[in-house]
């Protein structure tokens, strides 16, 4: 979920899609800081967040010019880990 009211909105969607459907589901705050992580939270269960990736202008450029992430983002091995949690 990116820091923008339209992100979150569509988060509210989704898991209302997913509650309907009896499925689970996890987000990740992207593009978080410390001023703004506080703010993000507060819009989404904390039981479905998954992890929290650093605004970091080294991956948003990498993400904007289509090369491979030249940044080390720790909050992958969390993420992979609830997916394998999920099986």
């Amino acid at each position: 979920v990116d820091p923008t009211y339209e992100s979150f909105r569509l988060a509210e969607q989704i898991q209302a899609m997913a509650q309907q459907a009896g499925a689970g589901i996890g987000f990740v705050l992207n593009k978080s800081t410390p001023e703004i992580d506080p703010e993000m939270r507060q819009h989404l269960p904390t039981e479905s967040i998954v992890a929290s990736i650093p605004y970091q202008e080294a991956l948003f450029l990498d993400s904007l010019k289509g090369r491979p992430l030249s940044a080390k983002v720790p909050a992958v091995e969390q993420i992979c880990q609830w997916l394998q949690d999920l099986s």
